[in-house]
C-alpha cells in the first residue's frame, strides 16, 4: 500500500511534468525558462522527500488541506488553459503546488518548511524579473569588452565600440539576450537552493557565494560571445561543420550548453565552500 508521502510526491512528478513539456513546447520566449522550473521542481521535491523521512509529516486539518486542494485545483486548472489564455501563469505553478502540497501534508505557515517551499517556488517568475531589473544596456557594453579581450588572445583583430565587436568584414552587436542575464539567474537560483537545502548558516559568505557566481555566469558568457566571433560563416552539412555555426552557438543547444557550464561552476563552488566548512569544523577553532 502506498504511503501518503509516495501519492504527494507522484502528483508533484506529475504537476511538474506537465508544467516542462508545456514550456518546452511554447516557444523560445517560456521555453528558454524551463531549467528554472525544473531546478524549483527538483529542490520543492526533495525537501518535502527530506522532511518527511527526517521528521515525518504532521496530521492535516481542513484549516490547512482546503486551501492546499484549491491550490492544487489551480494548478490543474493552469495547466488546462493557461498556454490558450495567459502563458506567464504556467511560471507561478511551481509556488502554488508546493505551498498547496505543504498544506495538505499538514505544514502550515508556521512550520519550518513552509517559507523555504514558497521561495524555491518563487524561483521561475523571479527569473523573468531578473532580465527586467538587471542592467541590461550596461552588461551589454561590458560584454562586448571582455570579449573582445578574449578574442584578441585568440588572434583576432577585433575592437568594441558601445554594444557592438567590430572583426574584419563583420560586426557582432551584443543584444539584451547575449548579456548572461539568464545564466545569471540560474545560478543566483542555484545558491538559494543550495543555502536552503545545505545551510552554511552564514549570510556574509552567501551573499560572496552569489557574487562569485554572478561573475562566474557572467565570463562564461563572455567566452560564448567570443567563440561567436570565429564562427559567423555559414554551416556546411556535416555535423562538424555544425558545430561551427554561428546558430549553434547563438540560440541553439551550443548556448544551452554555456548555461549549463555556469551552473555546473556554480554548484561546484558551493560543495567546495561546504567542504571547506566541514574541515574547519573538525579541525575545531
Amino acid at each position: 500500500m502506498a504511503r501518503p508521502v509516495d501519492l504527494w510526491l507522484l502528483l508533484l512528478a506529475a504537476l511538474a511534468a506537465s508544467q516542462l513539456t508545456l514550456m518546452a513546447r511554447s516557444g523560445p520566449g517560456p521555453g528558454t525558462f524551463t531549467i528554472a522550473a525544473a531546478l524549483a521542481w527538483m529542490a520543492g521535491g526533495l525537501l518535502l522527500y527530506e522532511r518527511a523521512q527526517a521528521e515525518g509529516l504532521p496530521p492535516t486539518s481542513p484549516r490547512l488541506w482546503l486551501p492546499g486542494l484549491l491550490l492544487l485545483l489551480w494548478c490543474l486548472l493552469v495547466l488546462s488553459f493557461a498556454t490558450r489564455l495567459y502563458d506567464p501563469l504556467l511560471h507561478l505553478l511551481p509556488l502554488a503546488a508546493l505551498l498547496g502540497l505543504a498544506l495538505v501534508a499538514g505544514v502550515g505557515p508556521s512550520g519550518g518548511l513552509f517559507w523555504p517551499l514558497g521561495l524555491i517556488g518563487l524561483i521561475p517568475p523571479a527569473q523573468l524579473f531578473t532580465f527586467a531589473l538587471l542592467p541590461t544596456h550596461f552588461l551589454a557594453g561590458l560584454t562586448a569588452q571582455v570579449a573582445t579581450f578574449l578574442l584578441w588572445l585568440g588572434g583576432q583583430s577585433a575592437s568594441a565600440e558601445g554594444i557592438l565587436i567590430l572583426l574584419p568584414g563583420r560586426t557582432l552587436e551584443i543584444g539584451p539576450g547575449c548579456t548572461a542575464v539568464i545564466s545569471m539567474g540560474l545560478c543566483l537560483a542555484a545558491v538559494l537552493v543550495f543555502a536552503l537545502l545545505f545551510p552554511v548558516h552564514r549570510l556574509r559568505l552567501n551573499l560572496a557565494l552569489a557574487a562569485a557566481a554572478l561573475v562566474f555566469a557572467f565570463l562564461v558568457n563572455a567566452l560564448r560571445v567570443a567563440l561567436l566571433g570565429f564562427t559567423l560563416e555559414e554551416p556546411g552539412p556535416s555535423w562538424w561543420q555544425q558545430l561551427r555555426g554561428f546558430d549553434f552557438w547563438h540560440d541553439g543547444t551550443g548556448s544551452h550548453l554555456f548555461s549549463l557550464v555556469a551552473m555546473t561552476g556554480t554548484c561546484a563552488l558551493y560543495l567546495a565552500t561546504l567542504e571547506w566548512k566541514l574541515r574547519r569544523q573538525r579541525r575545531g577553532p
